[in-house]
């Protein structure tokens, strides 16, 4: 994808890349991952909601945060809170002590 990363761009090539492979997806599609991004799976503007209303079935999708980007998100949080941190003291102290 080269373009902007806009629900009706994406919705679009999702769709016709499940068209390619199943051509009857909208009524066998049970549920979607995505990455919990706002453009992903907003009430009004998400990807995922605008494939939900597009089904021709009498359920919703059923909707999955992938556990892989929730583990990135938390190891993110943990590199930017906690280790930077403890770096910066240990190397703030090693270079007081250095220019002792």
């Amino acid at each position: 994808m080269f373009d902007r990363h806009t629900r009706d761009i994406m919705s679009t090539m999702v769709s016709k890349f499940l068209t390619v492979l199943c051509p009857d997806w909208t009524i066998r599609l049970l549920g979607l991952t995505s990455d919990g991004a706002r453009n992903m799976t907003g009430w009004i503007a998400g990807v995922v909601t605008h494939l939900d209303a597009v089904m021709h079935s009498d359920y919703s999708l059923i909707r999955i945060w992938c556990g892989g980007h929730q583990l990135d998100l938390v190891m993110e949080d943990i590199m930017n809170n906690v280790i930077k941190e403890r770096f910066f003291s240990v190397m703030t102290g090693f270079i007081t002590h250095l220019t002792r």
